[in-house]
């Protein structure tokens, strides 16, 4: 029964920390364009907003790391939720757990499918990470 709480817990972290990188990912992008829109000229504008490159930069803040890593926490929080669902589940009902090890592998299988059709379809408007 550790190993439940283990993933739980571990599920709830991740999901909290994916929360979290998502509200601060929004508020750097709102800062970043509604910054220079406060100034009036457009030459005010793009100074501060070179600068605020050029701080991006300096500090190595490369916000397309900081998306793709937000669903990919999400993601791996749910896979933990569903292994500890399934594992509860088989030290109380064994029929009740067949059911949801079915459910969270057809589940699996949707996932891998959608992970697979992108290299096999370029243009496949599906992507997980």
């Amino acid at each position: 029964m550790i190993w439940v709480n283990i993933m739980w817990l571990l599920s709830l972290v991740l999901s909290l920390t994916s929360a979290l990188f998502a509200t601060l990912t929004q508020q750097w992008a709102c800062r970043y364009i509604q910054l220079p829109e406060l100034l009036s000229s457009q030459r005010e504008q793009a100074r501060v907003r070179s600068y605020l490159f050029r701080g991006m930069q300096k500090y190595n803040m490369r916000m397309l790391h900081a998306v793709e890593t937000t669903p990919t926490l999400l993601h791996l929080s749910v896979f933990l939720f569903f292994v500890g669902l399934v594992i509860f589940f088989f030290s109380i009902n064994k029929t009740v757990a067949i059911v949801v090890s079915v459910s969270v592998g057809l589940f699996a299988l949707a996932y891998f499918a959608l992970t697979i059709l992108p290299c096999i379809a370029h243009d496949c408007p599906y992507r997980t990470p």
